[in-house]
């Protein structure tokens, strides 16, 4: 097992994308100490633990646990590709594998990591959503889907798994480099819907986690907090 006694310890999957690595060095910069997980992806972030796990595995998410203790866990990993729902096969894989892989990874891994996380004395768990959940795209209808599923996971798991808090952040559009030029259509269309005519940013997703899993929110769990430059307001993107 490592060494986790001596700081405030955090777990966070999907480390090695925008918004996850926004989380591990906001909280190494506040001395945490960060254990950040990806699969394969490199994390931009130093001073802090990598660890490399493929979620997709049963007990993958225990054995994270079980290593690291953690008293805060994020849940940021995600499958976010897309996939047409008239396409027969989807990608050279059936409809039937490509929505098994991406619920393992969407729902039912962090499902095991918020268990294992109850049994191991974690204090709060926040699942990183998507305004997909409640706004459909076409070719994103299973990852949609998926995290509506999650949303619900995390009402009915501050229900069963208290004391410990479990939270959601549904995020709209966050900016990540180069996204204007790969995808221009989808980046304008955002910023004319949203009313703050603008992306996010990882920092402040980080600083949002920040906020809700101290000791000021100690009474706030099963709810969801929209993160989205007000998309939830606009008449649609």
């Amino acid at each position: 097992m490592l060494n986790t006694r001596s700081k405030k310890r955090i777990l966070i999957t999907g480390a090695s994308g925008t918004v996850g690595s926004a989380i591990a060095t906001h909280f190494r910069d506040r001395e945490w100490e960060v254990f950040a997980v990806s699969n394969g992806g490199k994390i931009p972030v130093v001073g802090v633990t990598a660890m490399e796990k493929d979620l997709l595995i049963p007990g993958s998410g225990e054995e994270l646990v079980e290593a690291t203790k953690p008293q805060l866990l994020i849940n940021c990993a995600a499958d976010q590709s897309v996939y047409p729902l008239y396409k027969p096969e989807l990608a050279g894989k059936t409809l039937d594998q490509v929505s098994s892989a991406m619920l393992r990874l969407n729902l039912i891994a962090p499902l095991e990591l918020l268990t294992a996380a109850c049994r191991s004395g974690t204090k709060v768990a926040i699942n990183i959503s998507s305004v997909e959940a409640i706004r459909a795209r076409p070719g994103h209808a299973l990852y949609g889907a998926s995290k509506a599923a999650l949303e619900s996971l995390t009402r009915s798991a501050a229900l069963e798994l208290a004391p410990m808090r479990v939270l959601t952040i549904r995020l709209g559009l966050i900016s990540r480099p180069g996204i204007e030029s790969a995808w221009p259509e989808g980046v304008n269309a955002w910023n004319e819907m949203v009313p703050l005519k603008r992306m996010g940013e990882g920092v402040e997703v980080a600083r949002v986690i920040e906020s809700i899993a101290s000791d000021d929110f100690q009474w706030a769990t099963g709810t969801t907090i929209e993160l989205d430059g007000g998309a939830n307001s606009a008449p649609g993107w």
